[in-house]
């Protein structure tokens, strides 16, 4: 992608802030013009304030700045994380089987996931998906967390597949054996696979 290009789309998302030319010079730099890190750069820099003359802690790398994003999630982070657990696209009522709080707390960490466009919608509640933007953001709030933490979320929602969603498990029993697979639950998945 050309310079002037990377610099539309830092100008377009920066909402004609203006950064100062250093900054847009570090994004250009650091993004190698790919529009993915251009967009998730100038949002990390948005979010966090680095748009100030001289900041060189704008990260380096798309994972450095999806990481730090997630970061800043508050109450939404562990909503994500289970969110990329679960896989690419996930329903709203299985996310609220496995993520026990208030459907008011749930939809309002949902709806700030999608104003930091890290997912986007299909339908409505309760009979709504999501899907993360792109496999990126997946897999950086998945390796958000440690391996012990991903083990047992996986289990859990091995569990409230079985349990819970029987039309899934009859349907897809891939997703279920992966998640059997993931937890270290050699019987179960086998029986899945």
């Amino acid at each position: 992608m050309s310079t002037p290009d990377v610099r539309a789309i830092i100008q377009a998302i920066s909402d004609k802030r203006g950064f100062f030319e250093e900054t847009v010079e570090t994004i250009v730099a650091r993004t190698g013009g790919v529009p993915l890190f251009v967009e998730e750069l100038t949002l990390t820099v948005l979010e966090s304030g680095n748009e100030e003359k001289g900041r060189t802690d704008i990260p380096e790398t798309p994972q450095a700045s999806l990481m730090a994003r997630i970061d800043r999630l508050g109450k939404a982070r562990e909503l994500i994380q289970i969110g990329a657990v679960i896989g690419g696209e996930f329903s709203y009522e299985l996310l609220r089987a496995v993520h026990t709080v208030a459907d008011a707390d749930l939809q309002r960490s949902l709806r700030s996931l999608m104003d930091a466009e890290l997912i986007n919608v299909n339908g409505i509640p309760p009979q709504a998906s999501y899907r993360f933007r792109h496999a990126l953001i997946r897999d950086a709030a998945y390796e958000a967390q440690l391996k012990s933490r991903r083990r047992d979320l996986h289990r859990l929602v091995g569990r409230t597949i079985e349990q819970q969603f029987p039309a899934l498990k009859e349907t897809q029993p891939e997703v279920l054996a992966r998640h059997w697979t993931e937890a270290g639950e050699i019987e179960p998945a086998i029986g899945e696979w």
